[in-house]
């Protein structure tokens, strides 16, 4: 049997541990619990590698916690309904993600700017800590498409988000070459 074309979803296994943020040594009158913030531009910034060959798309939660209790929670990521967090192709170098609340804010030179309006929800409360936890976001945007040529010669394609269609369309060519 020769197969000249595979199609498939591409859906990376990638374990992002939880990151913790502690918010200390701040002026006594932050502290109050009666406080309430509402910053204009607040930028969180992290730093990630992509060994993949290909974007990945992350999806997060960030939670503040006060003595111990949670004080807000603010989701982040096209699979919560926001603004995609894409990681591009990177290898070993580091990349930054800043996340804002208004597209107007300037952000380092070179860094992803990902809109968050409600960002300022997670520091309204002064919070103690801020816990980040980070997944692979929407693994089926992300189809394949490999055409195989004879001797050592590949060429490799990489297509993004595909209408249901034309993945239906996809899987019906890999059954056909199949047979």
């Amino acid at each position: 049997m020769a197969v000249s074309e595979v199609y498939g979803t591409i859906q990376p296994d990638i374990d992002v541990k939880p990151t913790e943020v502690e918010l200390n040594n701040l002026p006594d009158f932050l502290q109050d619990d009666e406080i309430r913030l509402d910053i204009t531009n607040p930028v969180f910034s992290f730093n990630a590698n992509n060994p993949l060959n290909t974007d990945v798309e992350m999806d997060g939660i960030l939670t503040g916690y006060k003595d111990g209790k949670v004080t807000k929670t603010v989701k982040i990521g096209s699979g919560n309904g926001g603004a995609s967090i894409t990681l591009k192709p990177s290898g070993d170098k580091q990349q930054t993600i800043s996340i804002v609340r208004d597209e107007k804010t300037v952000v380092e030179a070179n860094a992803t700017k990902v809109v968050v309006p409600n960002l300022n929800d997670i520091i309204e409360t002064i919070p103690d800590r801020i816990n980040v936890e980070l997944k692979t976001g929407r693994k089926d945007r992300t189809v394949l498409h490999r055409q195989f040529r004879t001797g050592l010669h590949t060429e490799q394609r990489i297509r993004h988000r595909h209408p249901p269609e034309l993945r239906q369309q996809s899987e019906n060519c890999v059954r056909r070459n199949a047979r």
